[in-house]
């Protein structure tokens, strides 16, 4: 989980958003870094079988554990700063609010998208699985990043209101419906079979009701979905409503999952190496198969 724990503000934005205040930090110790460790980055590989109009670069020069030992020790370092900054962030009225790709609007922090962007490059999912549709704009997002990357795939999105601003796109399904209903998923799978997508990678968003009690539903409808080294994102686990009439927001729904399905996913801490996300703690990577199938 992200050293940031938060409350909220109801005040702070207009109905029905809300802000963090955090009211305890977790801070992962100091570690001493003397020198980082480099290795030589290999050669960029082409993949077989696509066209995308890049060549992925397979190694950034930077190992995984060196990496997790510097975002620790920032988190250490600056924890305090680091949640006046989200909090400046989060709670200013231009910001994500304004997001907007190719006019479309998407309320998401930059950094998570380019997250994504990140994923999509290195995992290569061709099937991608939105809850919560808004406007359309990360479900165009993800469709253009598939015909950038030249991935045959497609990408689901759900809602059950339709404040579409995107017309139409070849790799993108807009379904109505509620993101919790199991139909909604055999329709999807239903599609995923006639284009032959079966048994390929998945990347699954989780953005639509942010109640602990929604959010662990979804992972339980979709979460089997994933194969080891998939992804599912969980969003805007930065917000939850505490008191007696509250609710702990997404967060809770993932620690209620994560607790009855351990050892299934890892919250990795690479996806938020660049400090600020609305994602904390919910950018989950499959690591072991589930048990329960």
């Amino acid at each position: 989980m992200s050293a940031l724990t938060c409350g909220c503000d109801p005040e702070c934005l207009p109905t029905p958003y809300v802000s963090p205040h955090c009211k305890a930090h977790t801070v992962t110790p100091p570690i001493e870094v003397d020198e980082f460790d480099r290795i030589p980055p290999k050669p960029a590989v082409k993949i077989p079988g696509v066209k995308p109009i890049t060549i992925v670069e397979t190694d950034a020069g930077c190992t995984d554990a060196e990496m997790i030992r510097r975002i620790e020790k920032t988190r250490a370092d600056h924890a305090d700063l680091l949640q006046q900054y989200h909090d400046v962030w989060y709670n200013a009225p231009h910001t994500w609010h304004y997001l907007h790709f190719l006019g479309v609007g998407m309320m998401k922090c930059p950094n998570d998208l380019w997250m994504y962007q990140e994923l999509m490059s290195s995992h290569r999912p061709r099937v991608v699985i939105e809850t919560g549709t808004y406007a359309g704009g990360s479900a165009l997002w993800f469709a253009m990043l598939m015909d950038m990357l030249g991935i045959d795939g497609h990408v689901y999105s759900i809602d059950f209101e339709d404040h579409r601003r995107v017309q139409s796109h070849p790799k993108i399904t807009f379904i109505a419906g509620d993101s919790t209903d199991p139909i909604v998923k055999d329709v999807i799978l239903e599609d995923v079979l006639e284009k032959n997508l079966t048994c390929e990678k998945f990347l699954i968003s989780l953005d639509a009701d942010h109640s602990a009690e929604h959010v662990r539903k979804e992972l339980e409808l979709y979460a089997p979905l994933t194969g080891v080294g998939d992804w599912i994102v969980v969003e805007d686990t930065n917000i939850s409503w505490p008191g007696p009439d509250g609710d702990r927001g997404a967060r809770g729904g993932i620690m209620d999952y994560v607790e009855a399905h351990q050892g299934e996913f890892s919250q990795d801490i690479l996806a938020e190496r660049w400090l600020l996300t609305m994602n904390p703690g919910g950018w989950l990577r499959r690591v072991a198969e589930c048990p329960h199938l």
